[in-house]
Parts: structure tokens; C-alpha cells; sequence
């Protein structure tokens, strides 16, 4: 028997990357599953999303390959989803920050080893190296 506490229950992935060109979800999923079929995949979501996935590209399918856990968010209240459990800060939120070089700013909001990953990478604009 394989040792539970050993095994590999989460990869990070740099398949956006590699696909190149849009990023959607379910591509993303879908290639993961062509080259991982032995997979079992989850999708976290905050509970904010929940509220918008009537505007994603065929939810249906992305459910059906990866069914999301659903977590609450500091200040969205969604009916049947848990207590927020993420901190009241978005990517898109970030990404801004990290464009327009509010460094101190981002140091509340993400942990640094994701900064200095933002700021390392250049990521989301020529401000990031700075």
C-alpha cells in the first residue's frame, strides 16, 4: 500500500503557459486530462465565482472533468457556500497592483515568496522588475 501521507495530492502546473494563446478553463482542463487521464482533478473556486459561472465557457463540461470545491471569500455572502475561508483580495486585484509597481502594497496582500516570484518573473508589466 502507498503511504497516503506521501503521496502527490496537488500538482502546480505550467500548461497555460505551454498551450499559449487564450486561457480558458476548460482547455486547461481538458489537456490536463489527455495527458494525465489517471488524474482525479478538483477546481477551487472562491464563492464569488459562483455567482458568475453562468458566463463561463461550458461550465457543464468544466464540472463534469474537475467538479469545483467551493470556498468562501471575505466579503461576499453566497448562499450555501461555507464562511470565507480566502482573504478579500482578487488576482485581477494583484495583477494591477504588480503593473503599477505597488510593491508595498502587495506585500499585505500576497506572500512573499509569490512577490518575489511577480517581481523575479517581470510579470504583468516592466514595473514588476523593479
Amino acid at each position: 500500500d502507498e503511504d497516503p501521507v506521501k503521496k502527490e495530492w496537488v500538482a502546480a502546473e505550467r500548461v497555460e503557459e505551454e498551450l499559449g494563446g487564450e486561457s480558458r478553463t476548460l482547455r486547461t482542463l481538458e489537456h490536463l486530462q489527455a495527458l494525465h487521464p489517471d488524474w482525479r482533478m478538483r477546481l477551487v473556486i472562491g464563492g464569488d465565482l459562483v455567482l458568475e459561472t453562468d458566463k463561463w465557457f461550458r461550465f457543464d463540461r468544466i464540472q463534469e472533468l474537475a467538479p469545483p470545491l467551493v470556498v468562501g471569500r471575505a466579503g461576499f455572502h453566497v448562499p450555501d457556500v461555507p464562511t470565507a475561508l480566502l482573504p478579500a483580495v482578487s488576482s485581477t486585484e494583484v495583477r494591477a497592483r504588480a503593473a503599477a509597481g505597488e510593491w508595498e502594497t502587495l506585500r499585505t496582500l500576497v506572500p512573499r515568496d509569490v512577490l518575489e516570484y511577480l517581481r523575479a518573473q517581470r510579470l504583468y508589466g516592466d514595473a514588476a522588475g523593479q
